[in-house]
């Protein structure tokens, strides 16, 4: 039999080998930190995720392995984050909306009461990442580590429906004139159609990071972990960095 194949059906088929330690999932709450542009228009966010974590096995000879440093994991998380404020020039601009848009928007609401103003919608965010870990320390119970993690950030937010007809009724009424005749004609056959905006996108990124695992028992452990999301915008040709604390629970198969 080739000796790759013996390799890896040993792991498989030895009794002596307890699967359990290496493969572990886990449900882990996280709280979120958003910088920069993001940061300007969310506060902090709340969610959860999924995580798988498979311990690569050392082979030390026909009868006997032990857990390496280097770990495989898989993620999906959900976060929710509330609004900043209502600074919809800021929200725009995340947009990629033309300055003179965001001008009209913004003298829009200035002169608009509350109830018809429009407004920033709540943002929520969807990493979906693979990554890598590498233990500092060689140890069954506690194990700080280092990570590295890539992978695709889905963003997604309600719509902001703006009425056209009403824009173009309220800028002619902003600048202290009626509609002019010219235009009339178009406000009335944009009376009824609707502008609708949103941040939804998807990105890709990379999530450097630092944690420490604790084991328990044979199948329960604990994990705290902290991540520094960074998604690159090619739209904008920057990126943003949103950093996720999570601490949860992992049982091992």
């Amino acid at each position: 039999m080739p000796q790759n194949i013996r390799f890896n059906l040993f792991f498989f088929l030895n009794p002596n080998f307890t699967f359990a330690q290496n493969f572990r999932i886990g449900l882990m709450p996280s709280y979120a930190i958003p910088t920069g542009d993001f940061g300007t228009i969310n506060k902090n966010g709340y969610g959860f995720g999924v995580t798988s974590k498979y311990t690569i096995p050392k082979k030390i000879d026909e009868n006997t392995s032990e857990q390496s440093r280097w770990t495989i994991t898989t993620s999906l998380q959900y976060l929710a984050f509330g609004r900043a404020g209502e600074n919809l020039g800021e929200y725009a601009k995340t947009l990629g909306i033309s300055e003179g848009t965001i001008v009209i928007l913004d003298l829009y609401n200035a002169a608009s009461p509350e109830s018809d103003q429009i407004k920033v919608p709540n943002v929520d965010f969807y990493p979906i990442n693979m990554g890598v870990e590498f233990s500092i320390l060689k140890n069954k119970k506690i194990r700080p580590y280092v990570s590295w993690d890539f992978g695709v950030y889905v963003r997604r937010s309600d719509n902001i429906d703006i009425k056209i007809g009403k824009l173009i009724a309220k800028y002619y009424e902003i600048q202290g004139t009626g509609i002019p005749g010219n235009v009339q004609p178009l406000q009335a056959a944009l009376a009824t159609s609707t502008l609708s905006l949103n941040s939804n996108s998807v990105d890709y990124g990379a999530a450097p990071g630092a944690g420490c695992a604790y084991q328990f028992s044979k199948r329960f452990s604990a994990d705290l972990s902290l991540k520094a999301h960074t998604i690159w915008v090619p739209d904008k040709k920057a990126g943003a960095i949103v950093l996720g604390l999570q601490l949860g629970a992992f049982y091992g198969f």
